[in-house]
């Protein structure tokens, strides 16, 4: 499908990262591959001649700035894909990037799939290094030992149960895993696949359901995971072509970004739906009890870290029979009345479980 130059390049990362320098050298790159398609092609020498035409438009139309008038079919859109590849890795002196081939030395994450890696400006997310996320852990034994005092596996797990499920089976407790990484580490992890984490609208996973509990004040670690490797996530500054972690370029903006986005992902798991799951660390743990009047009934619920609510039962020590209800966001509240106002989301459901 025709497409103008500006919506295709932005497929590939935002245009705003290129200077209009950039983009004429860009466009010079796709000119000489678009030639070279001509001069190999079989098609009539009538549709030659206007093709040779709209090439040498190029080049004026962006000096003109008219990029709208600039539309390129399925075809040219390939041929200005292998066009930026060819610009960036032109710069990067002698490495080589793509979009899908992994024997190359950079993969780009392109920004019409993972958007939300786009955190900083003119800084481009690419899947380098392999890896593998267990090598976080250098101490093995305290690890474990970190993890059988979270109390986030089954109330029966021992340590050396838990240690044959990190030697074994490490990527079927996958959240439960990540999250006592993060915690043992002080670090935020997010990872990111495009088919075996992904959600319907997106391949943010994370152990985290919230916004919450995600902390700025942490390093934040990105990473891809592909056929069953894991790699790393970098960012290539277009500027000085150089590769940095996430951490050594970060700022307040796209830390905040960041949060809000992994919220965002995390609540459109089932497409418009608010999905709702247990948060591992309200296991176990005392919490905050609440009254609702609904229909002229009182119903108390307990509110989890990630401002889960779970019916009460016997007592506030959340266990897994507490049944989950929804989410509250809290508006306001009187500490020294205990009032506040709240949004309530419910699960469908609700109703037949509160028996009203």
């Amino acid at each position: 499908m025709a497409d103008n130059i500006i919506n295709l390049i932005n497929n590939i990362f935002p245009i705003d990262y290129l200077t209009h320098e950039d983009l004429i050298e860009l466009i010079h790159i796709l000119e000489t591959i678009l030639t070279e398609s001509i001069s190999k092609s079989s098609k009539p020498k009538k549709e030659q001649e206007i093709l040779k035409q709209k090439v040498s438009n190029l080049v004026k139309l962006v000096n003109e700035e008219k990029y709208d008038e600039i539309i390129l079919d399925d075809v040219e859109n390939t041929e200005l894909q292998n066009a930026i590849l060819m610009f960036i890795s032109k710069r990067l002196k002698k490495k080589t990037i793509s979009i899908t081939d992994e024997s190359t030395d950079y993969r780009l994450l392109s920004h019409k799939q993972f958007h939300f890696l786009y955190l900083i400006q003119a800084n481009l997310p690419i899947v380098s290094e392999k890896t593998n996320i267990i090598s976080l852990v250098k101490n093995k034994k305290k690890f474990i030992q970190h993890c059988h005092s979270l109390i986030v596996f089954d109330r029966n797990d021992t340590a050396q149960s838990i240690e044959h499920k990190f030697d074994t089976l490490f990527m079927e407790y996958f959240d439960i895993f990540i999250y006592c990484i993060e915690d043992f580490l002080d670090i935020n992890l997010v990872c990111i696949s495009p088919d075996k984490f992904g959600q319907k609208n997106s391949c943010i996973k994370k152990s985290f359901v919230s916004d919450r509990k995600f902390l700025t004040q942490r390093e934040t670690k990105f990473y891809y995971f592909d056929k069953d490797e894991w790699y790393t996530i970098d960012y290539l500054d277009m500027s000085t072509m150089k590769t940095n972690t996430y951490n050594e370029i970060k700022n307040e903006f796209s830390d905040m970004r960041l949060k809000r986005l992994i919220a965002q992902e995390n609540e459109r798991e089932l497409l418009d739906k608010l999905v709702v799951k247990y948060e591992p660390t309200d296991i176990g743990r005392k919490l905050p009890v609440i009254k609702v009047v609904m229909n002229g009934k009182t119903v108390r619920l307990l509110v989890g870290s990630t401002y889960n609510l779970y019916l009460y039962s016997k007592d506030d020590i959340l266990n897994d029979t507490n049944v989950i209800l929804g989410k509250i966001d809290v508006i306001d509240i009187n500490k020294d009345e205990h009032i506040g106002k709240g949004n309530i989301r419910w699960i469908e459901g609700y109703q037949e479980i509160l028996e009203i």
